[in-house]
This record gives C-alpha cells, sequence and structure tokens, in this order.
C-alpha cells in the first residue's frame, strides 16, 4: 500500500513540476489536478495541454500590466506611427 502511494505520488510530481519549461500535461490530468497546475502556475509554470498527443491549450500565468497614463499612451502611439 505504502508503495502504491509513493508511486502515484512519484507519477503526480512528474506531471507538474515547477520549473520556467513548458510542461506538457493530458486533458484528463488538467482537469483531475485543475486546482494543483493553478497553483504551479502562479509560480511561473507553464503548462501545455494536450489531447490524445496533440496540443489543444496553453496554461501560462497572467502578470498584471501596470495602468498607463494618458501621456504613456500618447507616446507610445507616436512611436508606432514612426514606422
Amino acid at each position: 500500500m505504502i508503495i502504491s502511494i509513493l508511486s502515484m505520488a512519484w507519477r503526480i510530481t512528474s506531471y507538474i513540476n515547477v520549473n520556467m519549461f513548458n510542461r506538457q500535461i493530458g486533458a484528463f490530468e488538467t482537469k483531475t489536478r485543475f486546482s494543483q497546475i493553478i497553483k504551479k502556475v502562479g509560480h511561473c509554470a507553464n503548462f501545455i495541454v494536450t489531447k490524445r498527443g496533440k496540443p489543444v491549450a496553453k496554461i501560462i500565468s497572467f502578470k498584471q500590466e501596470p495602468e498607463m497614463t494618458f501621456e504613456k499612451a500618447v507616446a507610445k502611439l507616436q512611436e508606432i506611427r514612426k514606422f
């Protein structure tokens, strides 16, 4: 029983590993472990969700952009117009 629990824990950690690279995870496993994946994504991990081995989605961390002031927006638009 202990061996099967350790084996299962190893499988889970191999699927959900925190690093800066994209990790592939199956759609069923994503559904099953969604809350764990969201926690890992919050720590800068990215996941590619696959269905039958083909990539179908990417889960990435959301980074809040600082609010842009009117002056910064005008400056960006002027910069874009130069091209």
